[in-house]
């Protein structure tokens, strides 16, 4: 066991999960600041009966990249639009005759989503407000922003916090779904090579 093989390991572990957006879990708040607007993160939320909120404030221009999703469950609602209006004038808004949905199923964490692609263009520097509603305001959705993917070491471990309520709540899987995907193998061969480690370190100074 040595650093080399340390860091193939992480490689892997990094690699993996990069694949995915950094997951936000919205909770109550109404409006939401959405800080790097170029990194992949998303955003997941229920309506609690008004629209949420996400304010995007760049000093330079940007990719303005989004995406809408709600979780493929039974009873789901896609009546979900989104409303995108800039400091600049500028302004967008789904219309639900425009809207196409497409199932889309995460492989590294299992979860099946029905997805609409949204926008994908460079943004003037300034400030955006993305609004998030539905038809009656209750329903689940969520939100990606940014496509660029990054996974330091702080987020792998945020993700791997999040999971569990995100498959309860958001996906109403049970608890038990939480790591029984890729990031779940990619853990168990991250504890493995600890345990490897230090049952090697035992035997050579023990």
């Amino acid at each position: 066991m040595n650093k080399y093989l340390l860091s193939f390991l992480l490689f892997f572990v990094i690699s993996g999960v990069a694949l995915a957006h950094q997951p936000r879990l919205v909770g109550d708040d109404l409006v939401i600041k959405v800080e790097d607007p170029e990194i992949s993160k998303a955003y997941y939320g229920t309506l609690k009966g008004e629209p949420a909120i996400y304010i995007i404030q760049s000093n330079e221009p940007f990719n303005f990249y989004l995406d809408l999703l709600v979780p493929d469950v039974e009873g789901v609602n896609k009546n979900v639009f989104l409303e995108v209006v800039g400091s600049n004038g500028w302004a967008w808004t789904s219309f639900a005759s425009s809207l196409t949905w497409e199932k889309f199923h995460e492989p590294f964490t299992g979860d099946d989503y029905w997805v609409h692609k949204q926008l994908d263009r460079d943004a003037e520097a300034g400030t955006y407000t993305i609004t998030v509603y539905s038809s009656n305001n209750e329903d689940k959705y969520a939100l990606a922003i940014g496509k660029t993917e990054s996974f330091p070491l702080n987020e792998i471990w945020h993700t791997i916090k999040v999971l569990p309520e995100l498959k309860t709540d958001f996906f109403e899987k049970s608890i038990l779904t939480s790591y029984m995907n890729v990031i779940g193998l990619f853990m168990l061969a991250a504890i493995g090579f600890v345990a490897l480690i230090i049952y090697g370190v035992k035997k050579l100074f023990f």
